[in-house]
This record gives C-alpha cells, structure tokens and sequence, in this order.
C-alpha cells in the first residue's frame, strides 16, 4: 500500500507533466486551426481563443489546401518520397 505523501507526489507529477504536454501542444492546435483560416482572419482572431477554433465548416473550409495542390509541386514532392525512383516516371 502506499503512503499518502507517496500518492500526493504521483499527483503533483501527473498534473505538471499534463501541464507540459498542454503547452507543447498548444502550438500544433493553433498550426492546425489556422491552416484553414485566410490571412485576415488569422490576425483578427490573433490575441483571442478563436485562434484555437477552426472556421466552420463550408465550401471554402479547404480553400487553402487546394490552392497550394493546384499552384505548386506538391505532388510532385509526394510521390517522391513514397517511392523515388516512381517521380522521373510520373512527372515526364
């Protein structure tokens, strides 16, 4: 059985390490959210909790995603790193 001092350790321990992982996790929440936002909407929402809050859901929700797939190489980039030899073959 352990003591009480014992188990309030264990405690202490499991709330800092959840504290810790909240705060590394904070910024990969806010990437996440604001890669479906546009420029203006970011820097409006930027000192508010809407900045952890993605848009709602509508015909541009992946505006953003779209526009890098159709305007660069990214596919390009994909296939190579699924198979490198496949991109000479896919891309002539």
């Amino acid at each position: 059985m352990k003591s009480n001092k014992r188990k309030t350790i264990e405690i202490i321990v499991c709330v800092i390490m959840i504290g810790v992982s909240l705060l590394f996790l904070f910024p990969i929440i806010w990437m996440i959210a604001n890669s479906f936002k546009g420029d203006a909407q970011i820097i409006q929402d930027m000192n508010t909790f809407g900045a952890f809050i993605p848009p709602t859901l509508d015909r541009n929700f992946f505006s953003n995603y779209i526009t890098i797939i159709q305007n660069s190489d990214l596919m390009k980039y994909m296939v190579s790193t699924l198979h490198p030899n496949q991109q000479e073959a896919a891309w002539q």
